[in-house]
């Protein structure tokens, strides 16, 4: 895990992990995934897409 603000005890590390890797985010910086941050409606559609893929 690059991100340094997803602590590698919390609860949603794994969450993040697995979304990384199945390419559905890629955080909000090189370093950075800002998990208290507040989704925009064009985040959510972009996860809901890529999780979806090309179907």
């Amino acid at each position: 895990m690059h991100f340094v603000d997803v602590p590698a005890d919390a609860y949603y590390h794994d969450a993040v992990l697995l979304a990384v890797e199945q390419g559905i985010t890629t955080g909000t910086g090189d370093t950075t995934f800002s998990p208290d941050a507040t989704c925009t409606c064009g985040q959510i559609l972009t996860f809901l897409y890529r999780c979806l893929g090309d179907e």
